[in-house]
């Protein structure tokens, strides 16, 4: 029997299985610490065309700091399509609460601020390191905007209430059952963000468990992803299955055309939504 090998969210999956994670994913960091001396670099994603574009600026978590499993030194492929689309649908995040999930550097969730997202939450593993990080990404290209914005350290499948507390209220002692169904759907996110978490196929559950609790009734999250591990790509799919268990529709939005992560070679990237009833 393959052995159990400890991930950076403290659980589990078989030794073949991170052996595959380690030679794909171990170029990548290879990569990107050779980009700049101190292993730190900042960057800006160009979102959009023309003059219509937004440029956006990011500090990318230092390699040292934080832990090797967490791979979030890097602006993701996934994370930059999901960036597009919410770029290119700016009538969907206007005025809407929107919490991202495996944020590192930000950009999804700092894009919808941009648009005019009435709160964002950027949220990811409770490194110190990384959450100062996506602090600082946040203070810099959201804080003169109108939008609120909070971030906060989340493991998925844990207590959601300090993801929650940026939007404020709870039901009153009094309050009957209906009037404390409307504030805790009230006060839950019309939108989810997830880009490039699928390949962690032993936390689909924890992810889900996360996004459902924190997504109001009728609103919808919006997964990125590519397959990022060759064999692995009907285990990166069955999200979506343990997703319709769970309650969710999921429907298939669009294909994009990206860089893969660790080489120069052009990869598809998908898009997918899940909407709870």
């Amino acid at each position: 029997m393959a052995a159990e090998v400890k991930d950076g969210h403290g659980s589990t999956s078989t030794s073949t299985e991170s052996s595959i994670r380690g030679e794909v994913f171990g170029s990548l960091f290879e990569d990107e610490s050779s980009s700049s001396d101190d292993e730190s670099y900042y960057t800006e994603e160009t979102v959009g065309e023309g003059p219509k574009s937004l440029v956006v600026s990011l500090h990318i978590p230092e390699e040292d700091k934080v832990q090797r499993t967490l791979f979030a030194n890097a602006v993701w492929s996934g994370s930059k399509v999901l960036a597009r689309y919410i770029w290119n649908h700016q009538d969907v995040f206007a005025g809407k609460n929107v919490c991202e999930f495996g944020s590192a550097a930000g950009l999804p969730g700092i894009v919808a601020g941009k648009v005019g997202a009435n709160a964002v939450v950027l949220s990811d593993y409770p490194s110190d390191h990384l959450l100062a990080n996506l602090q600082e990404n946040a203070f810099k290209n959201l804080n003169e905007n109108k939008t609120e914005y909070a971030v906060v350290g989340h493991i998925w499948g844990d207590d959601i209430r300090d993801l929650l507390k940026p939007l404020g209220g709870t039901p009153g002692e009094n309050a009957n059952e209906n009037e404390q169904d409307q504030t805790c759907n009230r006060n839950l996110f019309d939108i989810v963000l997830a880009s490039e978490c699928l390949w962690c196929h032993d936390l689909h559950e924890n992810l889900l468990l996360s996004i459902h609790s924190t997504l109001k009734a009728g609103g919808i999250a919006l997964i990125t992803f590519s397959h990022h591990i060759p064999g692995l790509e009907l285990q990166d799919l069955s999200f979506f299955e343990k997703a319709k268990k769970m309650g969710f529709q999921s429907k298939f939005i669009k294909t994009f055309t990206g860089q893969a992560m660790w080489s120069d070679k052009m990869v598809q990237l998908y898009l997918y939504s899940l909407e709870k009833p």
